[in-house]
């Protein structure tokens, strides 16, 4: 196995510049890069952070490129000597302690916790999928916030930095100790957020002046290469929009009726409100009718109208269950099928007698061993695989054909997804269905990836990236 030029370039900038977002493309080979560059610094201990789906990927990792390591898998309370320690973001986060005092709470670290071990111990610390931290309020990012304080070298590895909207950059930069180039937290906001007050509070969830963010970006602390940059040699990647009659199409339109009631009621609620602002100008109007109405949806996606929309896309994906499993039949390829909700999972991995999985009840180690079987075990034509577990650090290059029967809400998720079978090792055109049902929400959820990633791609990858990927005619 050769370190590609592209990536001793990553490496050389790694430990040049010691704190550094390696925002590769998926595929690239960024633990690879983490790897060699923390050998080549020399300075152990180091903590590695990861998703604890990718515990044993990056045991694995290291079997490859630095065999003669010593390691330990923090799972559990056991520490030991090793010069690299690999823990989970919710164990780690387990080291810091809430107590509340009167109406707030203050945080501790736990003495003698793998956080308190850690932080007192490595001065390399490599944060794997550091999109994690996107929150800066939640115990999670705090803890890594602590691990990282006064550390010399800081490597946050992810090919997606931010998966909705620029505001979840920030809490990555304050990481990397990098804030100065784009000002403190409401210079941020206001000049990459669109932040504006609606309502009397103030929203940053939009985007604005993206280029200028993406130089600053690749100006000061972003390390960033596509997959077409740099793997010229990879087969190309395509997606294929593909329609499906359902099978219960009058259970779906009395959920969707019921959706739609719902939803009518709530506006309703909302008259009043909305008739106050008819004295301001047609322009102030409808800018605060778009952000109000999205902060509606947003607010209720995570009550009811999350659990209403929940079930009108299962009963889209069941209702397409039947039509997919006799298209799958005549595919004579290696397949990896991705779906979002655990009861469509289910459903299919029943299916499909003898398919291997990927899927969150599994422990890593058993997600590990499917991985293996299905890319090294020609007996095994199917992996079912949660877009959530399935969708972050496997190689499933086996297989050339991918297909989507569920849609999640982020266009990182999808791409990451994609980058399963589209990476090295590739040898064959990656074939990307999307399994829609034609006037579903299905075509809803297209529209919001489509939306999400012009924003995500001009941040990153600057406004030549700009592209309608998912917006295919689908009326």
């Amino acid at each position: 196995m050769q370190i590609r030029k592209f990536q001793e370039k990553g490496i050389r900038e790694i430990i040049k510049r010691k704190k550094v977002l390696l925002a590769d493309d998926m595929g690239c080979g960024k633990t690879l890069q983490a790897v060699i560059s923390f050998l080549r610094i020399g300075k152990f201990p180091v903590a590695v952070v990861v998703p604890a789906t990718l515990t044993y990927n990056w045991v694995d990792e290291l079997g490859k490129w630095a065999p003669d390591l010593t390691y330990q898998v923090l799972d559990n309370d056991k520490f030991e000597k090793a010069q690299v320690y690999i823990i989970s973001y919710d164990r780690l986060r387990r080291g810091i302690e809430k107590v509340k005092t009167g109406k707030s709470y203050r945080y501790f670290i736990g003495p003698g916790s793998h956080l308190d071990r850690l932080s007192k111990l490595v001065d390399v610390v490599v944060l794997d999928e550091s999109h994690y931290i996107k929150s800066e309020t939640s115990l999670r990012t705090k803890a890594c916030m602590h691990l990282l304080e006064d550390k010399s070298y800081r490597m946050l590895l992810t090919g997606t930095p931010m998966k909705n909207r620029p505001l979840e950059l920030y809490p990555q930069l304050k990481a990397l100790d990098a804030t100065k180039p784009f000002g403190d937290y409401m210079t941020f906001i206001h000049r990459y957020c669109d932040a504006r007050k609606v309502f009397g509070r103030l929203d940053a969830s939009g985007a604005s002046n993206l280029e200028l963010l993406n130089k600053t970006l690749l100006s000061t602390v972003m390390i960033r290469r596509t997959r077409s940059e740099v793997l010229t040699e990879l087969p190309p990647s395509k997606d294929i929009f593909l329609p499906m009659p359902l099978s219960n199409p009058s259970e779906y339109r009395k959920a969707e009726e019921g959706f739609l009631s719902w939803l009518k009621q709530a506006c309703k609620a909302d008259y009043q409100l909305q008739n106050s602002i008819k004295d301001l100008s047609a322009q102030e109007q409808g800018w605060l009718r778009e952000k109000y109405s999205r902060e509606t949806v947003e607010r209720a996606r995570r009550a009811e109208a999350l659990v209403r929309m929940s079930r009108l896309r299962r009963v889209s994906a069941n209702g397409k269950m039947k039509a997919y499993l006799e298209w799958r039949s005549n595919v004579n390829d290696k397949l990896i099928t991705f779906a979002f909700h655990k009861e469509v999972q289910y459903g299919l991995i029943e299916a499909l007698p003898g398919c291997a999985r990927l899927i969150a009840r599994d422990s890593p180690k058993v997600r590990m061993n499917n991985v293996r079987a299905f890319q090294e075990d020609e007996n095994y034509m199917d992996i079912v695989c949660s877009i959530r577990v399935g969708g972050e650090g496997f190689t499933m290059t086996a297989a050339k054909t991918v297909a989507f029967v569920e849609f999640p809400w982020t266009p990182a998720d999808v791409e990451q997804a994609k980058a399963r079978a589209h990476r090295l090792g590739q040898v064959d055109t990656v074939l990307n269905y999307f399994i829609y049902a034609p006037g579903t929400v299905d075509q809803y959820l297209l529209g919001v990836l489509n939306k999400k990633h012009n924003v995500i791609s001009s941040a990153i990858d600057g406004a030549g990236a700009l592209m309608d990927v998912y917006k295919e005619k689908l009326c």
